[in-house]
């Protein structure tokens, strides 16, 4: 009896239940393109873009637009940054009737994260064979960044070297994260790129920088000095490095792959404490591994009462290193902290380098990975 109605709803009957892909959070000070699919039925002339609060259920954004593309555009500034959403979308066909509401997907919108590298030199020169290169992540919300990949290219864009993808597994905002690249070639001109990806999924990179490289020779530390005696006819071989027995307890400690020792047993330790005197600046590096957390890694003491501790320190997510100076007056006159890295694994390998100028101290620490 009522012809129109049955009609009108076997033609919205023709358009299927669109299917929302996902997105990875956004800022919403930018526009940001939904997309969808269908799976048969009329042909999609134009589709209507619902975004709800997704505690509340409240809706807070529509946008309705013409177009054949799966897609709808939300315009900028239509939401709130800091905000978990959700979404649904209907089509349309050219009689303007709609499609089912499609099932929702879930967002949320963060302000556009950033990183930055904060150590190449303002010349734009290295004037070295290797570089650590420093970069430091940040997002005003706190965003997590889950994943990482320095990249270093030709002038041209040919890549000659990369990380590969490196895990944070911190929640720590900034984040400091670096790379060392090696066999930087004198003269050569290079581009490099850091990319990441946060925790939601959003995509962040540096600016690639340019930069060039300049030294007379690899830095290579030598053991040895070698000096030709063309006259004599003969090869001079010298030696600045002194050689400083030390004692351990136990006093036969355990060794492992006939190169390293076993010191986590407790109170165990090596001790050097004659044969050498440290008078002026100085740096130090110490290498172990599957190190205990908050037990002194390294204590340094003179006749005098001075001291200066290490100590190892690590939570769920990171590990860094405490340094405690003192004076003979002064249990701990300052007290520094290292850069934080990724917790270790046992057999990763930790190089501290610690280095005192002027008085002044610097620790830092380093995962070297797993060395074979």
């Amino acid at each position: 009896m009522h012809p129109h109605p049955i009609k009108q709803r076997g033609e919205i009957m023709s358009l299927v239940r669109p299917i929302m892909y996902p997105v990875v959070a956004f800022d919403a000070s930018q526009p940001q393109t939904f997309r969808f699919s269908v799976t048969s039925g009329d042909t999609v002339t134009g589709s209507i873009l619902t975004i709800r609060n997704n505690a509340t259920l409240a809706v807070v954004a529509t946008n309705e637009q013409e177009t054949y593309k799966l897609e709808n555009t939300l315009p900028a500034n239509k939401l709130t940054n800091n905000t978990y959403y959700q979404a649904t979308i209907k089509t349309k066909n050219a009689a303007g009737q709609q499609s089912e509401e499609s099932a929702p997907i879930q967002f949320w919108c963060y302000t556009t994260p950033t990183m930055v590298f904060t150590n190449i030199p303002n010349t734009g020169v290295i004037v070295n064979s290797s570089y650590d290169f420093q970069v430091t992540y940040n997002q005003v919300q706190s965003e997590p960044l889950a994943q990482y990949t320095f990249n270093l290219y030709t002038p041209t864009g040919t890549l000659v070297g990369t990380s590969g993808v490196k895990y944070t597994n911190s929640t720590t905002v900034p984040l400091n994260i670096d790379y060392l690249f090696s066999g930087l070639e004198d003269g050569a001109l290079y581009n490099i790129e850091c990319a990441g990806v946060t925790s939601e999924g959003t995509q962040v990179t540096t600016v690639r920088r340019s930069f060039s490289v300049a030294y007379d020779a690899p830095t290579v530390y030598s053991n040895l000095q070698l000096t030709n005696n063309c006259t004599g006819g003969y090869i001079q071989i010298e030696s600045h490095v002194i050689g400083i027995s030390g004692t351990s307890n136990p006093e036969n400690p355990t060794y492992i792959d006939n190169k390293k020792i076993d010191m986590r047993g407790d109170g165990n330790y090596v001790r050097w404490d004659d044969g050498f005197e440290i008078t002026n600046n100085y740096t130090l590096g110490l290498w172990g591994e599957n190190l205990t957390p908050g037990a002194d890694t390294l204590i340094m003491l003179n006749n005098t009462g001075d001291s200066v501790n290490a100590v190892y320190m690590e939570n769920d997510t990171n590990a860094w290193f405490e340094l405690y100076v003192g004076t003979a007056a002064h249990q701990f006159k300052y007290q520094i902290i290292s850069n934080l890295i990724a917790k270790p694994d046992d057999t990763d390998e930790i190089f501290m380098m610690l280095r005192c100028i002027n008085n002044l101290y610097d620790i830092t620490i380093k995962n070297r990975g797993v060395i074979v």
